[in-house]
């Protein structure tokens, strides 16, 4: 009865913290084919300079380490991380939220252990961008610090592919 009790326990817990943690909201714009709760990288409506409160290189976002605020910077992606699913009726542990980790430099990552020039930004729709492409993002820094990166948690609220 108590092993059965722990795993009704873990279960609530790790759908929860799932839920609550591993999704955001996204203000991306619809795509315009497929599912309409499907969203895209913004390819379209670029940017004014007054959108955004203040761009920094994602080297100085690293060096000023902003507790807070929005911003604009550009980068290349060069990871996509997306949450496995859990199959029904498993019992699976909690997972990193979804996110694209983006560099100054045009190159691939495999893991976490970034340098200056590259950071994390939390995104529901890390599946829809596209490895190597070079975007212009607006991204708020949260006061959440959830990743051993120095910066606290960037949460995606924008993005344009550069052509």
């Amino acid at each position: 009865m108590v092993t059965l009790l722990k795993a009704i326990l873990i279960f609530s817990f790790a759908s929860f913290i799932q839920s609550s943690s591993c999704r955001s909201t996204e203000s991306l714009p619809k795509n315009k084919g497929g599912d309409a709760n499907s969203v895209t990288p913004d390819r379209g409506n670029r940017f004014t300079e007054t959108d955004f409160e203040k761009f920094l290189t994602i080297s100085e976002l690293n060096r000023e380490k902003p507790k807070k605020g929005v911003f604009e910077t550009r980068g290349f992606v060069a990871k996509i991380y997306v949450c496995p699913a859990c199959p029904p009726d498993a019992i699976c542990k909690p997972c990193m939220a979804d996110n694209i980790v983006i560099s100054e430099e045009k190159k691939s990552l495999e893991t976490y252990d970034l340098s200056e020039k590259e950071m994390i930004i939390f995104t529901a729709e890390a599946k829809n961008f596209e490895k190597g492409g070079e975007y212009r993002f607006k991204v708020e820094i949260t006061t959440q610090k959830s990743t051993s990166q120095d910066l606290n948690d960037a949460r995606l609220i924008r993005a344009d592919l550069i052509k």
